[in-house]
């Protein structure tokens, strides 16, 4: 049996648009490479944040997706989302195999806040992000490498390559299992916003 397919959302949270000032918000905007995407309604925003999963829960797979959908009221949820699918703001990954690695060559990972390192000396392996003095979010070694290295190359695959070279907490040294480590670890930064999901370079 295959695994299930896991959830992302694409895209960099650029606010409500005001046409001037003083007036109210016309749409929501998310921003993809040099592509400003405008969702219309706080339905569809709503929809793209579902899917950045939740703090202190596991990665977020298709079924939970769905559950999370059903669960928001959201009329119309499904397809909402798959209408987000079609321009690229949610994608649907397998965590391994050729389809992760399409994925992979397609993004990149881009950092937000700041990195804290290990405020607690008697718990190692485990890091903060966030902003001085109040962490935001904590992840092992490798979801704190992603986060501080992953940016430095032009999409996950390659980052994956690198991760596997430098073989920090549970790497094997193999690119493959190295974006697997990757991707189960991504829901811990994008729902603390501690990150996002960009095009990677040559697509953006």
């Amino acid at each position: 049996m295959s695994a299930e397919l896991l959830v992302f959302p694409v895209g960099h949270d650029l606010g409500p648009y005001h046409p001037s000032a003083g007036q109210p918000a016309v749409r929501h905007e998310v921003r993809i490479g040099r592509t400003v995407y405008g969702l219309p309604g706080p339905a569809e925003h709503e929809a793209w944040l579902l899917a950045h999963g939740a703090f202190g829960v596991a990665p977020l797979t298709m079924s939970r997706y769905r559950d999370r959908l059903r669960d928001s009221g959201i009329r119309n949820a499904a397809e909402i989302a798959g209408s987000l699918a079609a321009d690229g703001l949610i994608r649907r990954v397998p965590p391994s195999g050729e389809g992760a690695v399409e994925f992979a060559r397609q993004h990149r990972v881009m950092p937000l806040m700041t990195g804290i390192g290990i405020p607690d000396q008697s718990r190692p392996g485990r890091y903060a992000i966030g902003v001085f003095g109040r962490p935001m979010t904590y992840v092992d070694e490798i979801g704190y490498w992603l986060w501080l290295h992953g940016h430095r190359w032009d999409d996950l695959w390659l980052a994956s390559t690198a991760l596997a070279e430098t073989q920090p907490g549970e790497s094997t040294g193999e690119p493959a299992a190295s974006l697997t480590l990757i991707l189960t670890r991504l829901h811990q930064l994008l729902s603390a916003s501690a990150a996002y999901l960009d095009a990677s370079w040559d697509r953006r």
